[in-house]
Order: C-alpha cells, then sequence, then structure tokens
C-alpha cells in the first residue's frame, strides 16, 4: 500500500466517525458522545428504558421493561433490574 492510501483510509475512517457521531447526537443539547456514552435510565411504571444524555438529562426511549424485570433493548442486548434497584447488563438476547 502507498502513503496515499494509507492516509485516504485513515482519513476517512476518522470521518466516518464523526458522521456516526453527528448523526446519533443528543437532539435536545448536540452532545457528540451521547452516541458513545450515554445513562440507562428507567421508569418502572410505564415500563420504559431509556438513554440519558449525561450533559442535559434528555431521555430517549431505548427499550422496555418485563413484568419480571428484565429490559430489552432496542438494540437486541438485555438485561435486568435486581431487587436492589440496580440494573445488570447480560449482553446478548436473553433466552
Amino acid at each position: 500500500m502507498s502513503n496515499f492510501e494509507i492516509v485516504g483510509f485513515a482519513l476517512s475512517a476518522v470521518l466516518s466517525i464523526i458522521a456516526f457521531a453527528f448523526t446519533n447526537r443528543c437532539k435536545a443539547c448536540g452532545y457528540l458522545k451521547f452516541s458513545f456514552y450515554h445513562v440507562r435510565g428507567f421508569d418502572l411504571k410505564l415500563a420504559k428504558a431509556y438513554r440519558v444524555c449525561p450533559k442535559c438529562g434528555d431521555r430517549l426511549e431505548a427499550g422496555i421493561i418485563a413484568d419480571d424485570g428484565i429490559v430489552f433493548w432496542k438494540t437486541g442486548e438485555t438485561g435486568e433490574i435486581n431487587s436492589d434497584g440496580h440494573y445488570v447488563h447480560f449482553g446478548g438476547s436473553h433466552e
């Protein structure tokens, strides 16, 4: 590979990350790190799970909570709200 190809590949990778961050930024305050760093929030009365912006606190609905406390995220990941009220991440899909 020539230096031109390496620089072109690196530039396209950086621009892709910036484009991803821009399109998935916090809609309320524009926080670009929201797609990479967010807090998980829950409303047990409404049985909804949220991604919460750490900068402004705006919530984006991102999942549902089953009656048994299992959280099903729209990304396909699952977790559980234990008896202490803390979230425990399972990872992939729950069986």
